[in-house]
């Protein structure tokens, strides 16, 4: 429901719950990120003014703007994203005209991070590093299994009195550490069917996954940005006489993240050749042809940064980058041939680097000592210059390329050896009397 605000309407701070240091913790560093420090600001000083007064506190909407120097829309706009976020619930009383903010608590660290979505957004605002360190902060190192629980019971001390005379709780609600169920959409664009079909139907049956389970599947998904293929390896450590741990989910997700997390920074280990100022310098032209700006991008960029460009800046799969490891750290390519020899081999394969075609291809390159941008560029230049070669006398070219073989059949020797004047003498057949032979039957 929609309603007007005016600087002069009431409201009520109230809540059922309460806000400790720990929490203040949690919101300055994990919802900070998201929502602002404007939002982040609004939030704590409405507790603190809660905090002032135990009851009801009642003020003005403009009492409460001379804490922040907001105009009334500048206002709205922060406290929209408190009540998006699951901080504020905002009521409105009808009949005396007032309005009542509800104050809730931050979701628990546990909660933020395994069940809201909402370390899905972190991670997107914060980056990998940062977002790492912040959940450390909040992780709890387990006891040694080897410690042996010996603490007494309730009964072991206490001795409980038979009293029927106990009195009625009622209708009586107390301050709680209210546990907040907050959680947010995903909107990742993640393709449960190709998933589904990666999934060897023998250990799970995806069928079987309950809405909860197929939800945490999607979210770990998006949080580390996994594809169907790379989801489905992982869902399938985490069954279990076909049922899905999915505690166990996040933490085999962590593990391939952090696999994943090794290979990127091996990639990024690969330098670039040279400066885009460097290159200048190094060309020594103003205007380049379209040959010296593919050049350009050959050596001054890593080839990490060369995959991003050519996935218009989308996700690089990890099975690329483990097929671009592969050849840096076997075959010992220079960065700028990697970067023409990715661009090669994608060309050929639609957009795809076939682990073994790139070996292929790195293995020749190397023995031909192809250590440049410009010899690399020159030896494609002559592998299509001899494939048209090749095609156009019909012939199949000795290149990488594969190309099914036509198969030409040959007329057998003794069918030559058959001249016309033979086929000529032989008897003709009589289709009248053939006929006429079938007729009898009948």
């Amino acid at each position: 429901m929609e309603l007007t605000l005016h600087v002069n309407d009431k409201l009520k701070l109230y809540s059922k719950t309460f806000i400790s240091g720990h929490h203040y913790e949690i919101v300055n560093l994990l919802y900070q990120p998201i929502i602002g420090i404007e939002a982040t600001n609004l939030y704590i000083t409405l507790w603190n003014l809660l905090a002032i007064e135990k009851a009801e506190l009642t003020l003005s909407h403009r009492q409460l703007l001379t804490f922040f120097n907001w105009n009334l829309k500048k206002f709205l706009q922060v406290r929209e994203r408190l009540e998006a976020i699951g901080l504020l619930n905002i009521y409105y009383h009808h009949v005396e005209g007032y309005y009542v903010y509800e104050m809730r608590q931050p979701l628990t660290s546990r909660q933020f991070f395994l069940d809201s979505n909402l370390n899905v957004h972190l991670l997107y605002q914060v980056g990998e590093n940062l977002y790492e360190y912040l959940e450390r902060k909040f992780l709890v190192k387990p006891l040694s299994s080897e410690l042996t629980n010996i603490t007494k019971n309730f009964t072991d001390i206490y001795q409980i009195k038979d009293d029927k005379n106990i009195l009625s709780l009622e209708n009586k609600e107390y301050i709680t550490t209210f546990v907040n169920q907050f959680t947010v959409p995903l909107n990742y664009d993640f393709d449960f069917e190709l998933f589904t079909l990666y999934l060897n139907k023998q250990f799970v049956n995806p069928e079987s996954f309950t809405k909860e389970e197929k939800a945490a599947i999607v979210k770990e998904a998006a949080l580390y940005n996994f594809d169907p293929q790379t989801m489905s390896t992982i869902v399938l450590e985490c069954v279990d006489n076909n049922q899905l741990d999915v505690y166990k989910l996040h933490e085999v997700a962590r593990e391939y993240y952090k696999r994943a997390k090794v290979k990127t920074n091996l990639l990024q280990n690969i330098k670039a050749t040279m400066t885009e100022q460097e290159f200048s310098a190094y060309i020594k032209k103003k205007r380049l042809t379209e040959k010296e700006k593919r050049l350009m991008d050959y050596k001054t960029k890593t080839p990490l940064e060369f995959l991003r460009e050519l996935q218009e800046d989308t996700p690089v799969p990890n099975s690329m980058l483990d097929v671009v490891n592969e050849i840096f750290t076997e075959y010992k390519l220079p960065g700028e041939v990697i970067n023409v020899l990715i661009e090669f081999v994608r060309k050929r394969n639609d957009g795809r680097l076939p682990r073994e075609y790139m070996k292929l291809v790195a293995s020749t390159w190397v023995y031909n000592k192809i250590t440049t941008a410009e010899l690399a560029m020159e030896m494609v230049d002559k592998i299509n210059s001899l494939e048209k070669e090749y095609e156009s006398r019909g012939e199949i070219p000795p290149t990488y390329r594969s190309k099914k073989v036509k198969r030409i059949v040959e007329i057998p020797e003794w069918m030559k050896e058959q001249t016309s004047d033979e086929l000529d003498d032989k008897e003709q057949v009589n289709l009248e009397g053939l006929k006429e032979l079938l007729e009898s039957f009948k």
